[in-house]
């Protein structure tokens, strides 16, 4: 029987530090890690703690692990049962139904996971009476996908979604036109039948639950909230098991995968801004890695320390949970300085929920904020708040002001040597012809070499399969020149 890794137990037992996310590729133990600090904290804390797996097989795991420390005969454990009692395992739709349910006493629902077809042709004809010009009402599958990112993007007003950046969406619908307004219509007319039929989709009951937890009329709980697979919530979801905790000094920790699949359903995706959900996760975002060498695991030298009587149990329960990576908290990173060319490769260290850097006094380190990602392909769209930081040793950056980094996506700058996946870092002010530079663009943001010709500016990607994009003066700004690449190794 294996116990927690050392590095496991690390992050299990680090002292409350308030919101925080792990991120770990599949099987890299985040589920195991998030059921240890369930344990820990019902141990040492003894408050309200709840626990939301999205897959039923975590819920499953959680739910016996609890269930096997309560009936435990050596009690002594724990100060006192009522700690371990304090601890809720639930499904993600689980308690949203058990959420609704209290909402909704006086008029129960039936819960919907699609618009009838019979009722969206019955709404598409009532609205082509008033929009008979919009040509996207015939377009039944991107109808039922709009009104469902309406709710899930917690849109509650004509107002609101007429001004929304849609960002993702297939069809660029302009803002404050026809189109939209149709389509607000169309799904005003469906809720209201659906109302009178007793019925309700789900995304609607996740959006009428969260402006019910606003208004007071359900009230929050918990004191600690864990997510496992947080990746796979909606805004709106994100934002209501928020406010399902009554006291903002516990803990909210996340449990996310590396390299989530996008969807402009989701609420975790390209950049979002945590703030905007409630959250604040800056500077907490740590990272699990497996390192693995010609099919077995490269272990290194554990350190020895006395178990402590939960490490114990938690050694015999877990073994079914253990995976054949091995989690680590120090990360390898390359540095390349784009206005010298010069590479450095420096080590940095997470785990007791602040960052060390090798041979770097605490003094000497810059944190460089990080903003959305930018697009090395097409532009995408801008977030303006940050997503978090980064810790970097400042003579890298030569200690510059107004310098900060943004998360490549795409592969159009692979001939500059920069991939998929890497950060750059860019320095705020101007940009000289053929720098390469952060763009502000149609309204997106975008990575690419500036060239100036007689008529015209090109925007020139490192890719020849990418073409230059054409523009004319006035219609981009320069956000900064690129002054590094961040590659982790």
């Amino acid at each position: 029987m294996q116990k927690l890794t050392y590095s496991q137990k690390k992050i299990a037992h680090y002292p409350i530090i308030g919101q925080s996310i792990i991120k770990g590729e599949e099987q890299a133990g985040k589920t195991t890690i998030g059921i240890a600090r369930m344990l820990y904290l019902l141990e040492n804390i003894g408050k309200k703690l709840l626990f939301v797996a999205i897959k039923s097989e975590a819920y499953e795991v959680a739910k016996q692990q609890l269930a096997t420390v309560k009936s435990m005969e050596n009690m002594s454990l724990f100060e006192s049962d009522s700690h371990l009692n304090q601890g809720t395992i639930y499904r993600l739709e689980d308690l949203l139904a058990q959420l609704a349910q209290e909402c909704f006493k006086e008029k129960p629902y039936i819960y919907i996971e699609e618009i009838p077809e019979m009722l969206l042709e019955e709404a598409i004809h009532q609205v082509k009476k008033e929009y008979p010009r919009v040509k996207c009402l015939k377009e039944k599958r991107l109808l039922k996908e709009e009104m469902k990112w309406m709710d899930v993007k917690g849109y509650t007003s004509l107002e609101g979604y007429l001004d929304a950046d849609r960002v993702g969406c297939e069809m660029k619908w302009p803002k404050k036109g026809k189109t939209r307004q149709a389509l607000w219509a169309l799904k005003t007319y469906i809720e209201v039948e659906l109302e009178e039929q007793g019925k309700m989709t789900t995304s609607q009951r996740d959006l009428r639950l969260l402006i019910a937890l606003k208004e007071g009329r359900l009230k929050g709980q918990y004191v600690h909230l864990i997510v496992d697979d947080a990746h796979l919530l909606t805004e709106v979801q994100l934002e209501l098991l928020g406010l399902l905790r009554k006291e903002q000094k516990g803990e909210v920790l996340f449990l996310v995968a590396t390299k989530p699949e996008f969807s402009r359903m989701l609420g975790l995706t390209r950049g979002t801004s945590y703030k905007k959900l409630g959250y604040d996760m800056t500077g907490r975002v740590r990272r699990l890695k497996g390192v693995r060498q010609k099919g077995k695991v490269k272990a290194k030298k554990q350190i020895s320390l006395e178990p402590t009587p939960l490490e114990i149990f938690m050694s015999n329960q877990l073994n079914s949970l253990q995976e054949s990576h091995l989690p680590w908290y120090v990360e390898t990173y390359k540095y390349i300085n784009k206005l010298t060319g010069l590479e450095t490769i420096f080590k940095q260290d997470t785990s007791a929920g602040e960052t060390y850097i090798d041979e770097v006094r605490q003094e000497d380190v810059q944190s460089l904020p990080i903003y959305s990602d930018i697009a090395a392909g097409m532009p995408i769209e801008v977030v303006d708040d940050t997503c978090g930081s980064f810790e970097i040793p400042g003579e890298l950056t030569g200690h510059k002001k107004n310098t900060y980094m943004l998360h490549v996506q795409g592969d159009s700058m692979i001939g500059a040597g920069i991939d998929d996946g890497d950060y750059v870092v860019i320095q705020a002010g101007s940009v000289s012809d053929h720098e390469i530079a952060a763009i502000y663009y149609n309204g997106a943001i975008t990575l690419k070499r500036i060239v100036q010709e007689e008529k015209h500016i090109l925007l020139v990607s490192e890719n020849p399969k990418y073409r230059p994009i054409v523009i004319e003066d006035g219609e981009f700004r320069a956000m900064g020149k690129l002054i590094g690449v961040l590659k982790n190794l």
